[in-house]
């Protein structure tokens, strides 16, 4: 870092608060965080209240949809239609918490995964 400085005439180093820094709070706090199931890459924030209504999002049927294998894969292995290779695949892309389907993003936080309905 020395031969770094020595190429700049003058560097001046600012301290800043943690608490008028979130990103790097929250960043720091990512790496000493670990959660069953999350990777480190991934930033996690626990709302304190959902970012929609709840009226928007009610649903009560429990049909078996899209998501219906995935979380069978994920719960107790099994395959239904689907040749195991194929569902190692497709399910690398996705992850499972509390029950709820998620899609992982390179670039984004995860994307909670929803009924046709």
């Amino acid at each position: 870092m020395k031969n770094l400085f020595q190429k700049f005439s003058e560097v001046t180093i600012h301290h800043i608060r943690r608490e008028q820094n979130t990103r790097a709070d929250t960043l720091s706090r990512l790496a000493t965080a670990t959660k069953k199931g999350l990777h480190r890459s991934v930033i996690h924030v626990t709302l304190t209240n959902p970012s929609v209504g709840s009226e928007e999002c009610m649903t009560t049927k429990t049909e078996p949809n899209w998501m219906t294998p995935i979380k069978c894969f994920f719960i107790d292995g099994t395959c239904g239609e689907h040749s195991e290779k194929t569902m190692k695949q497709q399910t690398t892309r996705f992850v499972l918490i509390d029950e709820k389907l998620y899609r992982r993003g390179y670039t984004r936080s995860l994307l909670k995964c929803l009924t046709p309905d």
